[in-house]
């Protein structure tokens, strides 16, 4: 019984939590699973952090969309010339969204994401200039 309301919710997930990009003349455009608002993703952390056995749709619904921003963060890192993940885990992650979220609730997660990854890519950078600086002191 347990592994159907669990696959039941896996797959309730999938149908709520796709949605349709729909361009200017009306046709889909692409789908998405996991863009969501920051307000949504709040609520469902909220929610997934209740207790009770009526909550594994809500926390399965969290878990969606978290593995979706950590695919998402992935693919972006991928097409960087950086790997800017390389220190963070899965929880840097989720947490970095969530505090952004929290104080931006009218934005959506894939800002979060790339915010992290700009503030990232920043620190890669001053960390290779200031190697590069001291090299050259090294030099001379």
């Amino acid at each position: 019984m347990r592994k159907k309301k669990f696959a039941l919710s896996v797959l309730l997930c999938l149908v709520f939590f796709t949605n349709p990009v729909v361009a200017a003349n009306g046709r889909e455009v692409v789908t998405s699973i996991g863009n969501v608002s920051c307000d949504k993703w709040n609520k469902d952390l909220q929610k997934s952090e209740e207790k009770g056995s009526d909550k594994l749709f809500e926390w399965v619904a969290f878990y969606v969309n978290r593995s979706w921003i950590l695919g998402f963060a992935t693919g972006l890192n991928y097409m960087a010339d950086d790997d800017l993940l390389d220190k963070l885990d899965n929880d840097v992650v989720t947490d970095w969204t969530t505090k952004f979220c929290k104080e931006n609730p009218e934005r959506k997660v894939t800002d979060a994401i790339a915010n992290l990854l700009i503030k990232t890519k920043n620190i890669v950078d001053q960390e290779r200039t200031k190697k590069s600086i001291n090299n050259r002191r090294k030099k001379d």
